[in-house]
């Protein structure tokens, strides 16, 4: 005779899909990671390269070094 407290016979197949979603969510949660850590990456590379240039350009034309620092401020020596 079964059990009475067996289970039924798709409670295998949801817990199957229990691990595959789990797998999906882990998966998607470290991509999001990857992603943010890239765009922090790529924040701090191009906003350390532009104050590079700024310091490269200081030494050889200090002029256009400022304008460059403050585009807001026009230069007018035209």
């Amino acid at each position: 005779m079964e059990s009475i407290f067996a289970q039924p016979h798709y409670a295998n197949a949801i817990g199957g899909i229990a691990i595959v979603y789990l797998l999906l969510v882990i998966f998607t949660f470290i991509c999001f990671v990857v992603l943010v850590i890239s765009i922090i990456k790529f924040l701090i590379t191009t906003t350390s390269y532009k104050k590079f240039q700024i310091l490269v350009l200081k030494k050889e034309h200090p002029d256009l070094a400022e304008e460059f620092e403050n585009p807001q401020s026009k230069n007018l020596r035209h």
